[in-house]
């Protein structure tokens, strides 16, 4: 008690006048109000890039949805056929990959209160598995020659990386490392879909002529 006296009448011999001691309280409450209302403002610049997307990721999040049923109305209709042909059960696991990726990407994206950085980091995981278990069969193919067609590998090859490597420089951009943010992720889900529809079309009509 005798030590909190001592050092509040230290404190009224430094700063004197009552004024003076009301001086210091409105700076230092001034201080914290403007400390606080910064980091607001970086709470608020660091999630633009997200929440102004938002009406992008539910179109987004529902064509996928809407996708990865008739992937699996497809498979279910054409099953035999799929397994036995060389290469084409790969590549409806791919179509559900692709379409998966895009619809969790889009609803991590509509998380709330999340910042850029983390999302990037959510994306990254999510890409490597996306990105990483269809390339390793699709090289394996490649190299012990299963496929009905070698140009027709090569395509779908092609066409699967151009849909998956965007989704990681996506989480790559989010997370601070490259310019572009959200427009990347844009491009990953556009191309996605369109490689999946593509696949759509093999997987229910190409397969049976």
């Amino acid at each position: 008690m005798l030590e909190s006296v001592g050092v509040t009448t230290k404190l009224l011999y430094l700063l004197g006048s009552p004024a003076r001691i009301a001086s210091a309280l409105d700076t230092i409450s001034s201080v914290r109000q403007s400390t606080q209302a910064a980091r607001h403002l970086r709470v608020e610049l660091n999630m633009s890039p997200i929440t102004n997307w938002n009406d992008f990721l539910v179109a987004t999040a529902g064509t996928a949805g809407a996708l990865a049923g008739l992937v699996f109305v497809a498979l279910s209709i054409n099953l035999g056929q799929i397994l036995k042909l060389p290469g084409i059960a790969g590549r409806a696991g791919e179509t559900i990959l692709l379409l998966a990726a895009t619809l969790i990407g889009a609803l991590l994206a509509l998380v709330p209160e999340q910042s850029a950085a983390r999302l990037g980091v959510e994306v990254l995981i999510l890409w490597a598995p996306t990105w990483g278990l269809p390339s390793v069969r699709q090289l394996q193919e490649l190299i012990h020659r299963r496929y009905v067609r070698l140009r027709y590998t090569l395509w779908r090859t092609v066409f699967y990386q151009c849909a998956t490597i965007p989704l990681g420089l996506a989480g790559l951009s989010l997370a601070g490392y490259l310019p572009g943010g959200m427009h990347w992720f844009a491009l990953a889900a556009v191309l996605s879909i369109a490689v999946a529809l593509l696949n759509a079309w093999v997987l229910l009509v190409e397969i049976l002529r």
